[in-house]
């Protein structure tokens, strides 16, 4: 999977990616990171000097649903010098140039998903698909896929029109139903899925083949 999610990310221009979670009190980075390729290097500067207690990308991205350059993590310079470092360690790595992806549990963000690179090129609307992969490659990575829940015929067909792009109200004219109907099937299919949200749930269909695009 790793090897995939790399070839895919290539297209983009992303070298260097990382799959993790948030560390609690007394976690090490090494211990939420569930993948990894970055210069060998500046993870072992990273993990033996744990940025990740200072480093202010992953604290924004606790508090974003929406992807961010990892330049655009806010500190301040004169109450975090520490930071400094760590942002100079970087750059000479070549890893300023990239983007956070959250990922979204039931109580809020729960990990993220950052790819970077010096040849990193994306524009705005290539960010949605990168969510997307961002989401699907880390429910497998993190969840290889379990015994499939069954979906009724109705929840396969709202969730393979969202997976086309359509709203509710789309997909409810499709289909004759009402709008309401539509978000209730979608809210059924999440739980059984194990989803926070629509796009979650279309992840999860599409990695168990319930849907097909």
């Amino acid at each position: 999977m790793i090897d995939v999610t790399r070839r895919a990310l290539t297209r983009f221009g992303f070298d260097f990616f990382c799959f993790n979670t948030f560390p609690n009190r007394g976690q090490r980075f090494e211990d939420v990171t569930i993948a990894i390729h970055v210069p060998p290097e500046w993870l072992r500067i990273y993990n033996e000097r744990e940025y990740v207690r200072i480093d202010p990308s992953i604290r924004h991205c606790r508090q974003m649903v929406r992807p961010f350059r990892w330049s655009d993590a806010p500190y301040d310079p004169e109450r975090e010098p520490e930071v400094l470092p760590f942002l100079k360690g970087s750059a000479d790595f070549a890893l300023t140039n990239g983007f956070w992806f959250p990922i979204p549990g039931r109580h809020g963000t729960v990990g993220g998903v950052w790819m970077g690179g010096p040849k990193a090129a994306v524009v705005e609307r290539d960010l949605p698909l990168l969510h997307l992969i961002a989401l699907s490659a880390f429910e497998l990575l993190r969840r290889p896929p379990g015994v499939p829940i069954p979906l009724t015929p109705r929840e396969r067909e709202v969730l393979s029109w969202a997976a086309q792009g359509k709203s509710a109200w789309e997909t409810g004219e499709i289909l004759g139903i009402a709008k309401r109907t539509v978000d209730e099937h979608v809210q059924t299919a999440s739980r059984k899925l194990n989803a926070v949200n629509r796009t979650q749930a279309v992840v999860a269909a599409l990695r168990e083949r319930f849907i097909s695009v």
